[in-house]
């Protein structure tokens, strides 16, 4: 897909998570960079930040548990504001695969609209916030 504006970070993000077999696991082949020059070789940066990103957090998924309350409290002991979450059952204005930024946490009742998103905008709707459950994300 090609866009005239530049990406942004959220955008990058939001691709990453949707297309996670794009991403090189830790088994794959580094072949195609190969036929780098020495010229193009990388800087101590990107190896270092290549070297952090080694430390990945691996979080679990609605199917890792046995009932709805038990990942209700995973998420809520889990998540924090400022972390990217994807609406993973559709609520309202809001549908399944959306990511958006966490802006507050409301830690009472495991099924109250406790997190409050600013979810990236789609065609149709402008960036926008919306309560939705633990389960949602």
């Amino acid at each position: 897909e090609t866009s005239e504006t530049p990406p942004t970070a959220e955008r990058l993000v939001a691709w990453l998570l949707e297309h996670p077999e794009e991403c090189l696991s830790e088994s794959a082949s580094l072949s195609s960079f190969e036929a780098l020059s020495d010229k193009d070789s990388l800087s101590d940066e990107v190896t270092s930040c290549t070297e952090e990103s080694s430390s990945v957090t691996h979080y679990h998924k609605r199917s890792d548990f046995f009932s709805q309350d038990e990942y209700a409290m995973y998420v809520r002991d889990y998540v924090v504001p400022g972390m990217l979450v994807r609406c993973c059952k559709s609520v309202d204005e809001v549908h399944q695969g959306e990511v958006g930024r966490v802006l507050t946490i409301d830690h009472e009742g495991l099924h109250d609209l406790n997190l409050q998103v600013l979810w990236q905008e789609r065609v149709g709707r402008e960036q926008n916030t919306f309560w939705v459950r633990f389960i949602n994300v």
